[in-house]
């Protein structure tokens, strides 16, 4: 049964049978979608359902809540329930004859009976009781309790047999039955008792008569209230219970005084025990019967019995144990006979009732055996339009000419533009794109715009109220008119009408009712002539609405004279032969819903779309704030959403939920259209199931009508999906594969694709990929990254000295832009502005890296000739013949060795090939990248983004470089958080130079605080410490940065994969059976769009009509700065605010276009306005929050939705701030009077521009807008249109410098969308073959994979000498050289357009394509594994020993001739692994470094390292602390003798060396691995003995040797440095390529081989680091070997 329980704080609708089957459909549909979603999730995918519902749905019964809609609809009216009412569900009922035989009639007629005399209230008996006691104790049973309680509601268990019902609950029921005052409930339970299998008559009569006699009701006849009852036990049985008791209760004999019996003199043991065993029973026996005897005679008289006393019975029995189950019995007992008073009592009550005399009551029905048919129970809707449908003539709009004009053509003025375009064209080196755009221009200016309606009167006309008035009177009387002609011709006049008004049955006739047969659920079963009155009603509703906008806007003028001005040119488009409402009534029902009335240019736009030219892909330009998204979209999403195709509107991931709240509302009301979503990706991972789900829900939006919003990458992930699987899972005929291909071609040909805002959609940047194969590391990780940070770290420094005031004023300081922040030690901003600044920070980068090296190019000792050859290879983009074979030649042993070759393709590839060019002035830091650490699936690289703080979704830069420099640029700029920080201190804490680390960390951070500038006065677990002292200081230090990008960030994040499947906009545009459908606010990017799609140009004066808008005279422009300022400076909000307080006429909206509001919030700096504003206009302040929500600021610090506050009617009384990524698509009503201020920023397109000015709905109709030109902006303007500084900037100006972003923009698209042509042209015939093959093969998939990981040879190496630009090498390496077949147009037209840009390239900065490209990456589930390091064994420490000639040695100053307790210091790291990097071994190493044995063997180990013990030393070696030092000789020919000890002889030997008379001393030494260490290498640190005056250090030559043994870092001084390199030979001096310098390197090499015999594939590299003086007046210089030799 189900329990429901009523919420009296609900309202009593809410419990509606209805809402069931709604939450259940919700909760279907849901489980049918989990998984799409649940993939999605991360993304910002669908809510899971509450829990609630799930838990709902397994308690409650969907029958009854079925049975109660199904009776309930006998009270409802059509469409309001009344459908709902149905006999398929009822059960026909077939009586159990076997019940029938048993006496069922006789049960009803009993039953009857006994609800009469319930009833009435008789205490009267249905027949004379045959009744006894001993029926009602078997039925009850002997056990039970006394109090039970009974409830007496009814309960299937009634019916159950009646002994099973009653059985030990007999007191209850008459103490229920007592207390029950519902007379029905007792009719209820005593009745069922009747039907009851095996029913006793007798019994219900009895607990009938104790239902309704008073006499067994008085207290005195209720059962015993006892709580335990045992019928068993009774006075009768007492005896025998007793004697149970006592028998059992008796004591052993061990316990009895027979026990204590003493055998007698002569009697043997055996007799003495049976003489025992008989007195001890026979005296239990007596002792039993008399307890039992006097437990009787006391019951006799009363229940209460007491220990006998008559005799002693606790010698053989324990009394207080029988006693106690004694006392149970007895007053168990008691209950019994109790029970049994009660029961004759009863029944005498019963023999004395009198019995009442029975009449026919029933009528018994003969069940008939035909099943009745069942009728419609209600009057249905669609019955009403059976009747004849009234006359009325179809309403025409009133135009009121006495205040606007008829329609007629208007040419707008065009001087201003026309004066621009002619300065665009006279400008010299046009290309062809240049010139076909400037013709595109004065086409536009050419065209006509449409017709237009222009006013009569002036606001203050006093006759336009009353006239509007009149005209709003005059069309409610008409939309009264033809409604009451409706209404009566729908109201029926037969009987069966009338009595269902009368009984309010009646369908309800309203608006609603007779708009909804507009729909497409009942338009095609509507008669003809009921079609024609309904559209004449929608049309007078349509007309009532505009008259009441008018006459409203009347009563506010002048307020709204433009408002009032719009209304009236709309003439509306009902008569237009394109949009018959009888075909198409659904938008009558978009306008009414919406309170519009469609214009005529939305439905030429939608009658377009409906039905493209030719049924070909089309895309085509409206106007902004023309409707687009609002009006057109749904307006054609209904009509095309026919049943037989799956209507798909397109739209990008940032304007998706804007399009579904838009979708939603404009189709789910009256147009009673359902949206559907479709969010696949690769997490989904389907399984079969899931297929023909996703078929079902195609299907079912097919069918249903609906409209399926998806974003491109649902769509491109959809068709990459069935190729993966085909791939990976097989491809045989019923394979997961094929069945996703097929599904997804099946949907390809149902489907009609709307396009909004179709130039994102089919922009080149994006590109969907899945990559396939297993993930690997980059090509040269790491050093691939720690090369580029090196590099980044030398542009710093090489653009401070370009930027150094010394050279202010040149091109190159104009060129750049380097920006210090006010945080002392964070990396200064660096961005490009002009090309050639650009090209002169490169070529300075280049000599730098020439001259001093770099990571993996040791390019100082390089002969002259092949450093430049190695700069010309780095530095120019196509480098001569000869530098290529100098540089690249292998008998140099310099592009040989893989580390030097790889180093050289990478910088060659960052420096000539424009990847850091492409960082530094292409991209800006949180405007066109950064980090996205709130990103779903998560990473810590840099990632595109659409906007400023806006990062995109998926997208990610294709190029592992450019990937590589802007990740390291926005660690750089925006520094390291809390967590990353703990990350960083907790790797450092693990390694072993974690102090050493630390000190460079705390060098370059100059905000840390002195106590935190070592590691271990760090404590970690000191968490308010950390982030409040320690993290400040190291949140932007380039090393801390370094180090957590090198190992945190690149080692997880920079993988690669061997190929990859792609698809990019030229997907989406494909042609299939039915076409594609788009338009934008803008066409600009029409030259890159797919080829499958051709741009209309149906309203070619749109471009031409927007420029001389913002052309007009009230349009300003607005240059900050200082003039006279030496360096550049961006655009901040100090220069921002000062301008808008000073502004005249007030701005109060600013439009951050070019992003130059980047250091503060979008929050922060609506505030910052809102401070800056007066408080006598301004109350509040509009801007976007962090959840791109709508938001308004209040004076007294209160955020609130902006659509929901009061400010949404009041925005005369807001300022409104719109960062850049709400500069377009956003719409906002505001007064007529308000300026915007509009940012200028890089790479701001005309289009862009364009989009942000037209967020002023009313711009040259009171609305302008006065463009803030930042110092650099003005820079790049003037630079290009070659203004002085004397002549301020005009619009003009601007705009010229917005179109030639526009023209730099396509040059920069072309390569990319050849690329992206090429490719959908090789899939698309792959593609193609499967319709014959049945779907892909893995040979296909194969040939559809693309290479994705490339190496840095194949990105970089210098191309041919005859290649002159980047179409020329795009061609090449597209092979379009040679001439397409005439079939292949698609082909033909590719090359036509790169060869018409060829010349373009040639002389723009155009970058490679792959630099701009972004993809949308979909990485294929993986199986997380988790390594285990595998650590040798441990072993066994070594046992000190104090060799006798090392105590000879301390003693005498010699050493023993042959002695064994000595080895040379270098041959003890034979056990290493850095023994296998020298050519043989150790022993050309020096040999004047002696080590002690002792020194040596940390561990045991066998001293045959094989298989069996492959024994590496590297984790047991001995850090070096103490030395002995013999005497200086004054034998020349005796050199001093140096020989490293452990600690344990250090000790030993102290006690001999203390005589200052000593041969040998002992000295303490540690290798200098910090700068915050002092050297001890001079040896006299702590010497035993103490050192004289006269002391001198042993030779230069072994103390090199020690240090390099130990391991040391830092040397004291540069001569010092100088003297290493000799030692090593290494070059120390740029070689000049002179004979000399020939002579001296080949003395150094070989020296080099002499002395160490390394390997020749080894690089030595040695880095220096100059630092500050110390007190010694030495500089400091950090030697890194970067070989084997680190291990030690």
């Amino acid at each position: 049964m189900e329990q429901a329980e009523w919420n009296a704080k609900l309202p009593t609708l809410s419990q509606h049978e209805g809402f069931w089957p709604l939450a259940k459909a919700v909760h279907e549909h849901y489980h049918t979608s989990e998984k799409l979603f649940r993939a999605v999730g991360s993304d910002g995918g669908m809510a899971l359902v509450p829990k609630v519902l799930a838990k709902t749905g397994k308690t409650r019964s969907p029958d009854l809540a079925e049975r109660a809609r199904i009776r309930n609809a006998a009270f409802c009216v059509a469409e309001f329930g009344a459908e709902g009412h149905t006999t398929a569900k009822d059960e026909w009922y077939h009586p159990n004859q076997e019940r029938a035989n048993n006496g069922s009639a006789q049960a009803r007629e009993w039953v009857a009976y006994l609800a009469r005399c319930v009833d009435g209230g008789t205490e009267r008996l249905l027949f004379s009781p045959s009744i006894q006691g001993h029926t009602i104790s078997s039925a009850n049973g002997n056990e039970f309790r006394g109090v039970e309680s009974v409830s007496l509601a009814f309960n299937l268990t009634n019916f159950e047999p009646l002994s099973s019902t009653i059985n030990e609950r007999w007191c209850g029921l008459h103490r229920a039955l007592v207390g029950e005052n519902n007379k029905f409930r007792k009719i209820f339970f005593l009745s069922s008792l009747l039907y009851a299998e095996q029913s006793d008559r007798e019994i219900v009569q009895a607990l009938m008569a104790i239902a309704t006699m008073s006499a067994l009701s008085r207290a005195d006849m209720l059962p015993p209230s006892d709580e335990q009852f045992n019928l068993c036990i009774s006075r009768s049985t007492l005896s025998g219970d007793l004697h149970n008791i006592v028998r059992n209760g008796s004591k052993q004999q061990q316990e009895c005084p027979e026990w204590q019996w003493e055998r007698g003199l002569r009697e043997s043991p055996r007799n003495f025990q049976s003489r025992r065993d008989r007195g001890w029973s026979s005296k239990r026996t007596e002792m039993k019967e008399k307890f039992v005897s006097a437990l009787m005679r006391q019951i006799q008289y009363s229940w209460t019995i007491s220990v006998p006393t008559d005799h002693a019975y606790n010698t053989h029995l324990n009394v207080d144990t029988i006693m106690l189950r004694a006392r149970e019995k007895v007053e168990m007992a008691r209950r019994t006979e109790a029970f049994d008073r009660y029961l004759d009592s009863v029944m005498n009550h019963l023999r004395q009732a009198a019995v009442t005399e029975h009449s026919n009551l029933l009528v018994l029905p003969t069940l008939s055996t035909v099943r009745p048919r069942s009728t419609l129970g209600f009057i249905s809707a669609m019955s009403l339009f059976v009747q004849q449908a009234p006359f009325s003539e179809s309403p025409h709009l009133e135009l009121l000419p006495e205040l606007c004009t008829e329609s007629q053509a208007v040419e707008q003025s065009h001087a201003h533009l026309a004066a621009l375009v002619g300065e665009l064209q006279i400008a010299g080196n046009l290309q062809d794109h240049q010139r076909s755009y400037i013709k595109e221009l004065r086409h536009s200016m050419a065209s006509p715009g449409p017709p237009r309606r222009r006013m009569v009167v002036q606001p203050d006309d006093p006759t336009i109220r009353p006239t509007l008035e009149q005209h709003l009177q005059a069309a409610r009387t008409e939309h009264n008119a033809i409604n009451t002609r409706v209404n009566l011709a729908a109201t029926g006049t037969s009987l069966a009408h009338q009595l269902s008004k009368t009984a309010s049955l009646y369908p309800r006739l309203s608006p609603v009712f007779f708009l909804q047969r507009l729909t497409r659920t009942f338009w095609p079963s509507l008669p003809p002539l009921w079609r024609q009155s309904l559209v004449n009603l929608a049309l007078a509703i349509i007309h009532l609405q505009r008259a009441s906008r008018l006459a409203s806007h009347a009563r506010d003028l002048p307020a709204r004279w433009s408002d009032l001005q719009r209304e009236l040119s709309n003439p509306g488009d009902h008569a237009n032969p394109s949009w018959d409402p009888l075909i198409y009534p659904e938008g009558l029902l978009l306008e009414i819903e919406q309170d519009i009335l469609i214009r005529p240019v939305q439905n030429a736009i939608a009658a377009e779309m409906r039905s493209p030219p030719n049924g070909k892909n089309a895309v085509m330009q409206l106007n902004m704030g023309e409707g687009k998204s609002s009006v057109i979209v749904p307006l054609v999403a209904a009509a095309l959403a026919d049943g037989d195709s799956v209507v798909r509107v397109v739209v990008a991931k940032p304007q998706a939920s804007q399009m579904t709240h838009m979708l939603v509302g404009r189709l789910g009301g009256l147009v009673n259209r359902r949206v559907f979503y479709l969010p696949i990706s690769r997490s989904v991972q389907p399984s079969m199931d899931d297929v023909e789900t996703l078929r079902g829900i195609i299907k079912k939006c097919r069918t249903e009508g609906g409209v399926l919003l998806v974003q491109p990458e649902h769509l491109l992930s959809f068709k990459l999906m069935g190729i993966d699987k085909s791939g990976t899972e097989g491809e045989g005929e019923n394979s997961l594969g094929r069945q996703i291909t097929r599904l997804y071609k099946d949907f390809e040909s149902v489907s009609r694709d709307i396009v909004d805002e179709s130039d994102e959609n089919f922009s080149i940047k994006f590109e969907l990929i899945y990559t396939m194969g297993s993930q690997e590391a980059v090509e040269m990780s790491p050093d691939r990254w720690i090369l580029i940070q090196d590099l980044l770290l030398m542009t710093e420094n090489v653009a401070r000295r370009l930027m150094a005031p010394s050279a202010l004023g040149s091109s190159v300081s104009q060129g750049l832009l380097l920006e210090d922040d006010a945080v002392p030690g964070r990396v200064p901003k660096i961005r490009v502005l002009e090309e050639s600044g650009g090209q002169q920070l490169i070529t300075a980068l280049a000599n730098e890296v020439c001259s001093i090296g770099i990571t993996g190019l040791p390019a100082h000792h390089q002969t002259e000739d092949m450093r430049q050859a190695v700069l010309n290879y780095i530095l120019l983009e196509r480098p001569s013949e000869t530098d290529i074979e100098m540089v690249e030649n292998t008998d140099t042993r310099f592009f040989s060795n893989s580390t030097t070759k790889a180093a050289l393709s990478l910088l060659r590839g960052l420096l000539a090939k424009g990847v850091l060019l492409f960082a530094l002035g292409h991209k800006r830091h949180r405007v066109n990248y950064g980090l996205a650490p709130d990103r779903r699936p998560p990473t810590m690289l840099a990632v595109p983004y659409r906007a400023k703080d806006m990062p995109s979704a998926r997208s990610e830069f294709s190029h592992p470089d450019v990937v590589i420099v802007l990740t390291c640029l926005s660690y750089y700029y925006g520094g390291l958080s809390n967590a990353e920080l703990y990350t960083c201190l907790e790797l450092l804490a693990k390694s072993d130079r974690s102090e050493e680390e630390y000190s460079e960390w705390a060098a370059k951070s100059p905000t840390l605080p002195p106590s935190f500038r070592h590691f271990s006065a760090i404590n970690l677990r000191d968490r308010p410490q950390c982030e409040g002292e320690v993290f400040p200081g190291l949140k932007y230090s380039r090393p801390v940065v370094d180090f957590y990008l090198r190992r945190v960030v690149f080692p997880k994040e920079l993988k690669q994969f061997p190929s990859k499947l792609s698809a990019s906009g030229w997907d989406l545009a494909r042609c299939k059976e039915q076409p594609l459908t788009g338009f934008s606010g803008t066409n600009d990017s029409k030259g890159v769009l797919p080829l499958s799609i051709q741009a209309l140009d149906l309203q070619p004066h749109t471009n031409a009509s927007v420029l001389s808008t913002l052309l007009r005279e009230e349009n300003m422009v607005l240059e900050l700065g200082d003039k006279g300022a030496s360096q550049l400076t961006a655009l901040t909000e100090k220069m921002l605010l000062g301008a808008l307080a000073s502004s005249d006429p007030e701005i109060r909206v600013v439009l951050d276009v070019g992003a130059q509001i980047i250091e503060s919030s979008n929050f922060q700096m609506a505030k910052s306005l809102l401070g800056n504003a007066p408080t006598s206009s301004t109350d509040a302040a509009i801007f976007f929050n962090d959840n791109d929500e709508l938001s308004v600021l209040t004076r007294n610090g209160v955020v609130d939705s902006f659509l929901t506050s009061p400010f949404a009617a009041h925005t005369d009384r807001c300022l409104v701030f719109l960062d850049q990524a709400h500069t377009r698509g956003t719409d906002l009503k505001l007064p007529d009077n308000y300026r915007a201020a509009v940012t200028l920023g890089p790479g701001v397109t005309k289009d862009t521009l364009v989009q942000a000015c037209m967020r002023m709905r009313k711009l040259g109709q009171g609305q302008s807008v006065s463009f803030i030109v930042s110092p650099e902006m003005q820079k790049r303007i003037r630079g290009l249109r070659n203004i002085t500084d004397g002549r301020p900037l005009a619009v003009s100006d601007v705009l010229a410098w917005a179109i030639s972003e526009a023209w730099d923009e396509t040059v920069r698209s072309v390569p990319l969308w050849a690329t992206q042509g090429i490719r959908h042209l090789r899939q698309e015939a792959i593609w193609k073959e499967t319709d014959t093959t049945g779907g892909f093969t893995r040979s296909s998939v194969k040939e559809y994979l693309e290479p994705d990981a490339m190496s840095l040879e194949q990105r970089y190496s210098p191309g041919p000498a005859t290649t002159h630009d980047t179409i020329t090498t795009l061609m090449a390496s597209l092979k379009l050289d040679a001439e397409p077949s005439p079939e292949n147009t698609e082909l033909a037209a590719i090359k036509t357009k790169l060869l018409a840009f060829r010349q373009s390239t040639r002389t723009s900065s155009s970058t490679s394509p792959t630099l701009q490209e972004e993809q949308e990456r979909e990485l294929a589930p993986e199986i997380e594994q988790e390594r285990q390091v595998c650590r040798p064994p441990p072993r066994k420490a070594r046992a000190h020993n104090l060799h006798a000639d090392v105590v000879h040695l301390a003693r005498t100053g010699t050493i023993s001739a042959g002695s064994s307790a000595f080895v040379p210091a270098f041959t003890t790291l034979s056990t290493t692994s850095a023994a296998a990097l020298f050519a043989d071994d150790l022993s050309a190493f020096p040999t004047d470094l002696l080590a002690t044995r002792d020194f040596t063997l940390t561990v045991e180990f066998s001293q045959k390292r094989d298989d069996t013990d492959p024994y590496l030393s590297d984790a047991h070696q001995r850090p070096v602390q103490w030395l002995l030092l013999t005497r200086p000789s004054t034998d020349p020919d005796h050199s001093r003798t140096m020989v490293i000890i452990s600690p344990h002889e250090a000790a030993l030997l102290k006690p001999t060396l203390a005589s200052s008379t000593s041969p040998v001393s002992l000295h303490a030494y540690h290798p200098r691995l910090t700068l915050s260490h002092r050297t001890m290498e001079h040896l006299n640190t702590y010497t035993v003995p103490v050192c004289a005056s006269t002391w001198r250090p042993p030779p230069d030559s072994l103390i090199t040797q020690l240090n390099l043994f130990a391991g040391q870092l830092y040397l004291r001084n540069y001569a010092e440095y100088v003297r290493m390199c000799r030692y090593l030979g290494l070059s120390y001096t740029k070689n000049s390529g002179e004979e000399k310098g020939e002579k001296e390197e080949e003395a150094q090499e070989e020296k080099k081989e002499e002395v160490w015999e390394v390997k020749e594939e080894e690089v030595w590299e040695v880095k220096e680091e100059k630092e500050e003086e110390e007190q010694e007046g030495e500089g400091e210089i950090e030697v890194k070997l970067e070989t084997g030799l680190d291990v030690l």
